[in-house]
């Protein structure tokens, strides 16, 4: 990838956002519990099958021919929209980041200074390609026509070593059970259908007119293991697609 970073998949370069030197990534560190044992020499380490945040430092400049247009370009590209992003250091994959110098950067940009940015990043690199798959299920009428049986089921292959937390659409009418590697998921019933989003990275059921977590009673949210992973569903709920977030160190 050349000089350059991208922001929700925008590039900085062409917003006005020069960088000086490649954005500096802190290293990929453990997640390790220190146990001392008395009486025995030295002490346990225990691996908690997870990684710490990473912190992506961006030194940079703003170009533009008119200094104000660009300021304020730049100040609605990197701070214009809150919460978590999608920052691309590396070609075909992203992390997931939050901005952490908001308020410095936009004082040394009022300045018209150049201003450093600072990201607390996911350990874990996304791939910008995956597709979300596609899942189908046969109507009634279609079942009456041609006496098939209903494709209430897929089967994802996770590619990568590490659990990834998928996001799972699904059209629901009345209640229902979703079970994935054989894990029983129960759906209540809504007022009136609901096309909800089974978020299990953020712990989270919403719609598009907000959260839909009274649904469920989950202690935990679907996940895929490393290879195969069946995924089926039954009552009156359809899985219309899976973006499976299959992750990279």
């Amino acid at each position: 990838m050349e000089l350059d970073f991208t922001l929700d998949g925008v590039s900085a370069k062409s917003k006005g956002v020069i960088l000086q030197k490649p954005i500096e990534l802190s290293p990929l560190v453990p997640s390790i519990t220190t146990v001392k044992i008395a009486g025995r020499s030295g002490n346990v380490h225990i691996f908690n099958d997870a990684y710490d945040s990473r912190t992506a430092t961006a030194t940079c400049y703003c170009l533009g021919d008119d200094v104000t247009t660009a300021m304020a370009n730049v100040s609605e590209f990197l701070l214009g929209t809150f919460g978590e992003r999608k920052l691309g250091i590396t070609s075909g994959f992203h992390y997931k980041a939050v901005i952490t110098s908001a308020a410095e950067l936009q004082t040394r940009l009022n300045l018209l200074n150049p201003f450093t940015i600072v990201f607390d990043c996911s350990p874990f690199r996304f791939a910008d390609t995956v597709q979300s798959v596609q899942t189908t299920q046969t109507t009634r009428r279609a079942l009456r026509q041609t006496s098939q049986t209903p494709k209430n089921s897929s089967t994802l292959t996770n590619p990568t070593p590490f659990v990834a937390y998928p996001r799972i659409s699904v059209n629901i009418r009345g209640a229902g059970t979703l079970v994935v590697n054989g894990e029983t998921f129960e759906i209540r019933s809504p007022k009136q259908p609901v096309i909800a989003t089974v978020d299990s990275d953020r712990l989270d059921v919403s719609g598009a007119t907000g959260g839909l977590n009274t649904l469920v009673n989950w202690t935990k949210f679907p996940t895929l293991s490393p290879g195969e992973n069946a995924i089926s569903w039954s009552g009156d709920i359809n899985v219309l697609s899976i973006e499976p977030n299959w992750r990279y160190l």
